[in-house]
């Protein structure tokens, strides 16, 4: 008996805050985040896309879109510098589909 009380005692958590505490977590401004450019985007959708995830519309032999299968706006491939962005030409056919 004595056992399971004292195990009860242990496993209850105090949730009260001082009224410092309190105040101090209220009153801290929040950060204002800027907006992600479109390059900061881009690069973060290459990074977490799979070639065999991505849409791979043909710009050139060394530029294939890699952005994710069926996504929205321009085209790009590349990084930096050497990023390219296309308009989707009709004559080229549709995107590539995920492989499988």
């Amino acid at each position: 008996m004595g056992a399971a009380a004292s195990v009860a005692v242990v496993g209850v958590i105090s949730m009260e805050w001082s009224a410092s505490s309190r105040s101090a977590l209220h009153s801290t401004p929040a950060k204002a985040v800027a907006p992600m450019s479109l390059d900061e985007r881009l690069d973060l959708e290459f990074a977490y896309t799979s070639y065999d995830e991505s849409c791979r519309d043909l710009y050139s032999p060394s530029y294939r879109c890699r952005r994710p299968f069926g996504h929205g706006g321009l085209h790009a491939a590349g990084f930096g510098s050497h990023r390219v962005t296309w308009v989707h030409h009709p004559a080229h056919g549709p995107d590539a589909p995920p492989m499988s």
